[in-house]
């Protein structure tokens, strides 16, 4: 054989370290005081008789045409004079003549063997290359070897370990160069489940981190592997990390799915962080419209500007709404000639706080039967009929009651003939009237809290009554998620002091909701509030400020693992009540 070179095929990163082949001997040859880590051998840049991709351990795709047949040894490349394959275990391995105008003689004697162009009449099929120098593209069945490109060909290198023994490194497509596998982890990105990720080693000594957090996504791409090393993940953004450990403190952010994996038996925390700003608001101010209120009327008439002014300092996104009731149409509750009802929504929820005043104006007072009323049928559909109502996602919502007399409930119905119980649903007509009132008994107050705490759509309720009845809405507010009583003088001439008070309450307090669970997972709840001390276990906070931010760590627990319809995972939403912030995991 002629003195040739071939590239080291457990170095390929090193450029000066390959083979010497004189007089058919290998021999190995490098400099290692002048490497260069993490270079490619590049063989154009010296003549050589035979250049061989390293033994694969991932075979690479043969080529059209050629086939190992049992007994084959070297087949000519049909679309390459100058090139040759030699059968390898019955799989084609490429190999090169020297550049002295060399071809394939696939019928010489005693051997197929390289000869001088003018022995062997040889002409290539028209074959557009496959690449072109300085082409590479990794193997996507082995992260330590790659595809360079070598005369319009991609063949098979591989990279090699940094020192004997250690793991082979990985190939980088990006920089096309062969680095540590922690600088470009392969491994992790193949992953696609989190229980894989964390156990796929990446070093002897780790494995890869998963990514918990959704949102990052949004910010750097939907191509921004999920496992990942832990510095990677740090680099592009993500929140919440797993490193195996099962215990790292994960944050979760809100309007996104967040993942959280929990080992049995060991207790994980995460974060929740919440905003203490003005957002948008949906206030219904819904008002009892019997004789006795006539004064009230007058008052709110003449509040009404006062009242836009004192919701517009709590935010500068409100709707606001109107709505009335009297009682239901049917005596011993209210008289039909009269025109009496148990519920009117006289003005969905708008921007336009004109017509509020209008909407006040315009209705006109009713005498009513009895003393107490139909709050019970006015509340059910406020909570209820969502799009007649007007009710905005992702907003604060709001109701006022104003009123100076206690509501009938379910079993009150029976008085006046009406046995059919109340079944939650909307019930308004195109004109905005409760079109079941002689139909259908009066909700159960256990009814209107629900109604008012569902879907993580808590609704808080003001009761503004009079004095006398004081004692009455407190019963009934202890069942709400979210609800306050405050004094309304006779005349509701103290009506904006009511709602500066009440809205300075839901403004400055804070209570965690989260959805249901059942009883798989165990969570407990924790905060300082914004004091000085540590945390300690609450699932509310009261006299925040106005602005800033207020955190809480969830601690999760779960005993064992979960069987039947949780085994696959458990998903839930924690949000503060009535505020529109959600946090899914």
């Amino acid at each position: 054989m002629v003195r040739s070179r071939v590239p080291n095929p457990m170095k390929p990163w090193c450029p000066l370290s390959l083979y010497i082949c004189p007089k058919a001997e290998t021999f190995l040859r490098g400099e290692e005081l002048f490497l260069r880590p993490f270079r490619l051998y590049e063989p154009f840049v010296y003549p050589r008789e035979i250049q061989e991709a390293p033994p694969p351990t991932t075979e690479a795709p043969p080529p059209g045409g050629v086939v190992c047949a049992p007994g084959d040894d070297l087949l000519p490349n049909p679309f390459d004079c100058n090139s040759f394959y030699q059968c390898v275990h019955g799989f084609p391995v490429l190999f090169h003549c020297a550049e002295n105008f060399l071809v394939f003689d696939p019928n010489a004697l005693p051997t197929p063997r390289c000869v001088y162009a003018n022995e062997y009449n040889c002409t290539p099929s028209a074959h557009p290359p496959e690449c072109y120098p300085g082409d590479y593209k990794p193997n996507p069945d082995d992260c330590s070897s790659f595809y360079q490109c070598d005369r319009g060909i991609f063949e098979l290198r591989h990279c090699a370990p940094f020192y004997e023994g250690a793991p082979p490194l990985n190939f980088d497509p990006i920089l096309n160069v062969c680095v540590f596998p922690e600088d470009y982890p392969c491994q992790c990105h193949k992953q696609s489940r989190s229980d894989t990720c964390l156990n796929t080693a990446l070093t002897a000594t780790r494995n890869c981190s998963w990514c918990f957090d959704n949102c990052f996504k949004k910010d750097f791409g939907e191509n921004v592997p999920r496992c990942d090393s832990y510095e990677n993940l740090l680099d592009v953004g993500c929140a919440s990390i797993d490193d195996g450990s099962c215990v790292a403190e994960i944050e979760l952010r809100p309007d996104c799915e967040n993942d959280v994996e929990i080992c049995p038996g060991r207790k994980r925390n995460i974060t929740l962080t919440f905003s203490l700003k003005k957002h948008p608001l949906d206030l219904y101010y819904l008002m009892d419209f019997t004789g006795s209120m006539r004064d009230d009327k007058d008052n709110l008439i003449l509040l009404s500007g006062g009242l836009v002014e004192t919701v517009s300092a709590l935010t500068n996104d409100f709707n606001i709404g109107f709505g009335t009731f009297v009682d239901k149409p049917v005596i011993p509750f209210g008289v039909e000639p009269y025109n009496d009802y148990s519920f009117h929504n006289n003005l969905p929820l708008t921007p336009r706080t004109e017509n509020f005043v209008e909407a006040v104006r315009a209705v006109p007072i009713f005498n009513g039967a009895d003393v107490p009323e139909s709050h019970a049928d006015a509340l059910s559909q406020v909570s209820e009929c969502e799009s007649e109502i007007g009710w905005r996602n992702f907003t604060r919502r709001v109701v006022v009651v104003a009123t100076d007399a206690i509501f009938h409930v379910a079993g009150d119905g029976a008085e006046g003939g009406i046995y059919e119980p109340y079944i939650d649903g909307c019930y308004l007509d195109s004109q905005g009237y409760y079109a079941e009132q002689k139909t259908m008994d009066y909700p159960s107050v256990e009814q209107i809290a629900r109604g008012f705490s569902k879907s993580q759509k808590t609704t808080t309720v003001i009761f503004a009554t009079h004095i006398s009845t004081i004692q009455f809405y407190e019963n009934v507010a202890a069942q709400f998620k979210s609800a306050y009583v405050a004094t309304l003088e006779e005349d509701s001439s103290n009506i904006l002091d009511v709602l500066k008070n009440e809205f300075g309450k839901i403004e400055s307090r804070m209570e965690i909701e989260k959805s249901d669970t059942g009883d798989s997972v165990h969570f407990k709840y924790f905060s300082n509030c914004l004091g000085t001390g540590g945390p300690i276990e609450t699932l509310f906070c009261e006299n925040l400020p106005t602005y800033g931010n207020v955190s809480f760590v969830i601690e999760i627990d779960l005993p064992e693992c979960p069987h039947g319809d949780d085994e696959a995972g458990v998903s839930f939403t924690l949000n503060p009540v009535g505020l529109p912030s959600f946090y899914d995991a």
